[in-house]
């Protein structure tokens, strides 16, 4: 297998320093050997990570890492005999591994490119499928990838949404979701493919809503049963439900930004599952398959479907089997099956007080793979969930010094607003007028989950205390999530800085010594701590971040992109001039403090410009600043090397001017 399938991936044909200071090199040979070391350690991807279980529940895909090569590999679980080990091609990224039967594994990989079908010419990054066959010891491209695109623009395929496998006569079908064109004159195209991977049959499912339809729902035949469309010009959605050929509308709403999302099917089989946006509050609905009216139905006592962020599905039906539920560390889990749930409460009391996150499972969850946090780092455990037996596979990363200890706390914004957020302090030390470093998500919806972070913890290990704020607009919550718009670069911002205040008067930090660093988002909101406010922090590192909100709105790619932006800026139109006030770019001149830049060439989410832009002004005013350029990298650093690179840059520049 190692063989065959190193061959195909290897021939399958490809999509097409520092500007200012010492260079990166100088920078980081100012570190220790042990530094290095630590950097080296942590800023690897990680060694043993996407782990799939089939199935059955008796093979183990996962992809490993060593050096700068990732590998697929897949083991059998009784002897640990290798069943596959191959590479993508250059230029491929690994994205995550999932199984579609016993015998087929799916790899989803990704590439930076353009892609030139017809009119069309957009660089961006676009994802595809190799499927590798244990039987057989092949693989092959499921989309035809790179990008599904001929160089006589006869075709054109990227996947683009869900992926689903169904069994029939023995042999498996994909049901994959994304953008699918052939002919030059367009004669078929559709937003569903439905491929063989016996026979490696390809049939495109036409779609009349080609350019509306953004979710949807098949049943265990392979059916069509439910569709998400979206008309972006008139502002409205619809949810169409029913029996196969026989979709009708279920719920229909107006929104210009907010749409329904479609969980999956209900355990008995009779509804599916949504969730709409009500006054910015999600709310979870119910429409049955035979008639498309809404239902009101319970599913038992103890769930809760209003608190659920999330769901495990049944592969070869897509039923909804358990809910998930935001906590800090890892997600709680609500089973709907009542001997299911009793099976997993005797698994998480076997396993004490570490709280594991479900990362696999066997089709008859008779076999789960859950990762923990332990002293050595994220762990992954191997559980039966029958005898509650739990089996180590191993560690996620191969070497990493002990992590710093990682709490959850909560501090009031200066509005009253409770803040939730992680610190991590260094160990050995003791938590008084510590070096600090803020370090926010990107997003902006998005949050800190608390548990190992490979940053925060390369942080620590400096003696840099590092709080993680999950500011408003962050989705721990609904309410915290709504609180946050119209604040970006406002109160937004403001909540970070009220976090500094916090651990400064309980001690912990030294108000002298303090730094933001941040990426994407995060990487704004570093630009604009030291450019649109003064005084809190003496340095800042931005990596991919944003400094030109006017620049970014008008990639935004669509409508309701820009008008996703314009509700968190809170702006009416792409034309109002508080966009220019509110970007770090416009406010260059203020800067009065180091300032590290570190962007990948191949970001496709936040361009280069964004930080070249500002070093080029910064060069201009003779003011201090280091830029990093990352030449084949993306926006979010999915490289060991540049990870490497980044932290020592990080790490040398805080050293210099935040000192610990």
């Amino acid at each position: 297998m190692a063989r065959s399938a190193t061959t195909f991936f290897r021939s399958t044909p490809l999509m097409l320093a520092m500007a200012f200071g010492l260079p990166l090199q100088a920078a980081a040979g100012d570190l220790s050997p042990t530094e290095q070391q630590a950097i080296a350690d942590l800023g690897q991807l990680p060694a043993f990570d996407s782990l799939a279980l089939s199935p059955d529940g008796t093979r183990l895909a996962y992809v490993g890492t060593l050096g700068d090569e990732r590998h697929v590999l897949v083991k059998q679980l009784s002897d640990g005999r290798k069943l596959a080990d191959f590479t993508p091609a250059p230029g491929q990224k690994l994205r995550w591994l999932h199984w579609a039967d016993n015998d087929h594994l799916l790899t989803t990989v990704s590439m930076t490119t353009a892609v030139s079908f017809l009119w069309l010419g957009e660089w961006g990054e676009y994802f595809g499928i190799i499927a590798a066959d244990m039987a057989t010891g092949k693989a092959w491209d499921v989309l035809k990838f790179p990008g599904g695109v001929a160089n006589n623009a006869g075709r054109y395929s990227s996947l683009g949404g869900r992926v689903w496998a169904r069994e029939s006569g023995g042999e498996t079908w994909l049901y994959v979701r994304g953008y699918f064109a052939a002919g030059a004159a367009w004669e078929a195209r559709g937003q569903m493919m439905k491929i063989n991977l016996v026979t490696q049959e390809h049939r495109l499912i036409e779609n009349r809503d080609l350019l509306n339809t953004y979710d949807a729902l098949i049943d265990e035949r392979g059916e069509l049963i439910a569709a998400a469309r979206f008309n972006e010009d008139a502002g409205r959605w619809t949810v169409v439900v029913g029996p196969p050929g026989k979709l009708q509308a279920g719920l229909t709403g107006e929104s210009s930004i907010d749409l329904p999302s479609l969980e999956g099917i209900s355990p008995d089989g009779r509804e599916i599952w949504l969730r709409t946006l009500q006054d910015g509050v999600s709310i979870p609905r119910s429409l049955a398959l035979a008639t498309g009216a809404e239902s009101d139905s319970v599913v038992r006592l103890g769930v809760h479907r209003a608190d659920w962020h999330g769901v495990l599905l049944d592969r070869r039906n897509g039923r909804i089997v358990a809910g998930l539920v935001e906590a800090p560390f890892a997600p709680t889990y609500e089973f709907l099956d009542e001997g299911q749930a009793v099976r997993w409460r005797r698994v998480a009391q076997a396993l004490g007080n570490v709280r594991p996150t479900i990362v696999s499972y066997s089709d008859d969850l008779g076999k789960v793979i859950v990762m923990t946090q332990s002293s050595a780092g994220p762990q992954y455990l191997l559980v039966d969930m029958d005898s509650a037996h739990i089996t180590p596979l191993g560690p996620q990363y191969r070497h990493v010094p002990t992590p710093a200890e990682v709490s959850d706390i909560t501090y009031p914004a200066s509005d009253g607003l409770v803040i939730p957020a992680f610190l991590t302090l260094p160990s050995g030390r003791q938590a008084r007028g510590l070096a600090l470093i803020v370090l926010p998500h990107g997003g902006p919806e998005s949050s800190n989950g608390g548990g190992f972070d490979w940053w925060a913890q390369a942080l620590a290990y400096e003696g840099y205390a590092v709080l993680q704020p999950n500011f408003r607009g962050s989705t721990v919550s609904g309410a915290l999530q709504r609180a946050g718009e119209g604040e970006w670069g406002r109160k937004m911002q403001t909540d970070l800085s009220d976090g500094v205040r916090y651990l400064v008067d309980k001690g912990i930090a030294d108000p002298a010594r303090v730094c933001i660093v941040g990426a994407s988002y995060g990487g704004y909101a570093a630009l604009a701590g030291i450019s649109m406010q003064q005084g809190i922090y003496r340095c800042a590192v931005s990596v991919a971040g944003v400094s030109d909100l006017r620049d970014l709105m008008k990639k935004a790619g669509s409508l309701r992109g820009e008008r996703y932006l314009e509700r968190w800026l809170g702006v009416s139109s792409t034309r109002d001039h508080e966009i220019d006030d509110r970007s770090p770019l416009n406010h260059v001149d203020a800067i009065a403090v180091p300032l590290l830049l570190v962007h990948g060439r191949d970001d496709t989410v936040v361009r280069f410009d964004q930080s070249s832009r500002v070093a080029d002004q910064l060069k201009r005013l003779h003011k201090p600043y280091e830029l990093v350029d990352l030449q084949v990298e993306d926006h979010w650093l999915s490289h060991g090397r540049t990870r490497q690179r980044m932290l020592e840059a990080t790490v040398a520049f805080l050293k210099t001017h935040n000192p610990t």
